[in-house]
């Protein structure tokens, strides 16, 4: 095995649907069979990121707001705003970057836990990583410093993605998201156009060939 896939639920997902319950979960969860890909890799597994692939992911999930969000302590709904698009692309400008310069990958360290011990005795056999979180200082839509938080989970829609795990030649583990393009049965469509300055700002035109870009999002305002 050098590659696994993941269908994303709600349970690994920070966007997910409106009404959802809170949740704190930080982690993420894989199946068990998925351990044979890491086995013997350590408690601590190198990840590679790619930037054109993670802003493929949130511009998709702008794409089906509003959606609830839950990170840690923080939860919300997000409403569909060009704001929206700006920080999270210009987030990942200010994460993609190494010794002052722009990079298009890089990577991050994550701990690996498998039946390990509880406080009652018994042990937790689920296979899951921690260690997600990242801190992450950018500049806003208004040019205004922020401080953020980057982790994997913040660009998953649950329900629509999919993870997938592939373990290079040089033993660092690739991460690629992909999601689905026929929305959920019983969903009203509206077609709403983001503007094509905004993705030259901030994207590089190999993904967007810097024209409008005409995404699907959910309106929820009709549905029962």
């Amino acid at each position: 095995m050098d590659e696994i896939v993941k269908h994303i639920n709600d349970t690994n997902a920070s966007y997910r649907p409106l009404g959802a319950g809170d949740a704190k979960n930080t982690d993420l969860f894989l199946d068990n069979e998925h351990y044979q890909l890491f086995e013997g890799a350590g408690e601590h597994i190198t990840v590679r990121y790619h930037k054109e692939n993670l802003a493929k992911a949130i511009l998709f999930i702008a794409s089906i707001l509003p959606r609830k969000f839950d990170q840690s302590s923080v939860h919300c709904v997000v409403p569909y705003s060009k704001d929206f698009v700006i920080n999270q692309l210009s987030l990942l400008d200010a994460l993609f970057v190494e010794d002052g310069k722009n990079v298009e990958t890089i990577t991050q360290e994550w701990n690996a836990r498998k039946d390990v011990p509880q406080k009652n005795g018994k042990i937790d056999t689920r296979f899951y990583f921690n260690g997600l979180l990242k801190d992450v200082i950018y500049r806003d839509a208004t040019g205004k410093e922020q401080k953020g938080k980057f982790t994997i989970r913040n660009y998953f829609a649950g329900g629509y993605s999919e993870l997938r795990i592939k373990k290079a030649d040089d033993g660092i583990f690739d991460i690629e998201i992909t999601n689905v393009n026929t929305p959920l049965t019983n969903t009203i469509l509206c077609q709403r156009n983001i503007d094509s300055e905004i993705i030259r700002l901030f994207a590089t035109t190999d993904i967007f060939q810097a024209k409008p870009i005409h995404v699907f999002i959910i309106d929820t305002s009709d549905l029962g």
